[in-house]
């Protein structure tokens, strides 16, 4: 048997990588409907340049705007709807305490569990060990990214985890109770 020394995280939030920026649309371009629409040619809009279409497959995870509703970009574009390309690959983000995070590496094994769940124990790795630090209520703390492998689609986004990094492997331990 090995001894093991884990760090405990709580409170971590399962999250789905969000594909890169996608450029704005050009005028002319589906999603874009420019000026000329206006400039003498009636009040008619062309549909076809007012059609938002997504840049890429997958499931819509939130909705922030209604059929037929008027979206008005100004100085920023506005977020119409958030989307995940692929839920089978999820990321656990987690926040390691300033007193464990010197001992946390990317490639460490890692598992956590969720409140759907409470038995089963769902296996991950380290990724990424974050270097800004985050302040609450006067502790710090380092977000730590964690691997998930979602091929059972069990792992919704949002779901809290508790997760548990091993840090530390004894082989051939003698445990003294």
């Amino acid at each position: 048997d090995a001894d093991v020394e884990r760090v405990r995280v709580r409170g971590a939030a399962l999250v789905v990588r969000v594909p890169a920026p996608i450029r704005e649309p050009r005028v002319g371009e589906a999603g874009h409907v420019d000026d000329r629409c206006h400039e003498g040619r009636g009040p008619a809009i062309d549909i076809r340049r007012a059609t938002i279409r997504s840049p890429i497959r997958g499931i819509v995870l939130l909705e922030l705007v209604d059929p037929g509703q008027t979206v008005a970009a100004s100085f920023q574009t506005p977020t119409l709807f958030t989307l995940a390309e692929d839920l089978t690959k999820m990321e656990l983000i987690v926040d390691v305490d300033e007193a464990d995070v010197g001992r946390v590496q990317v490639g460490y094994a890692a598992s956590f569990t969720i409140d759907a769940y409470p038995t089963r124990a769902f296996q991950s790795t380290v990724v990424e060990v974050r270097s800004a630090p985050l302040k609450l209520n006067g502790v710090v703390t380092y977000q730590t990214v964690l691997s998930v492998d979602n091929r059972e689609l069990l792992l919704k986004p949002g779901m809290t985890a508790t997760a548990d990094i091993v840090v530390a492997r004894a082989l051939d331990a003698v445990l003294v109770p």
